[in-house]
């Protein structure tokens, strides 16, 4: 999941947010948000895959749960915790430069991958 995206989605309302995530029962929202993630993480296995040869990580199954579960974890911490953090884009350039450093082996190589546009789209 993009950063840009997830902090957006996590951002409308932090105080809803924080509510919903801990009253709604969980049946119903994971199955919908299962839905969303497993579309989401289906198009960036996609991606991931056209541009193999560039990234560090091989086993591309285990690298989407580990970028998914990484943006996930800090945007909600964000938007709970301290949702100041949301409003100079400063988290999101934070989000995407641990995720391309855990990509790409070379700060110039992060420059050059296609990926950091795909980490910087709002979904």
């Amino acid at each position: 999941m993009p950063a840009q995206g997830a902090i957006a989605a996590h951002a409308v309302n932090p105080k809803l947010h924080k509510v919903l995530d801990e009253e709604v029962p969980r049946i119903g929202r994971l199955k919908q948000v299962g839905n969303a993630e497993e579309q989401i993480n289906a198009l960036l296995r996609a991606y991931l895959e056209r541009w193999r040869d560039q990234v560090k990580p091989q086993n591309l199954d285990l690298t989407v749960f580990i970028l998914g579960r990484t943006v996930e974890s800090l945007t909600h911490a964000a938007v709970i915790e301290c949702p100041e953090l949301l409003s100079d884009g400063q988290l999101e350039q934070e989000i995407t430069n641990l995720l391309l450093s855990y990509l790409v082996e070379k700060q110039n190589e992060q420059k050059s991958l296609p990926i950091k546009n795909l980490l910087q789209q709002t979904p």
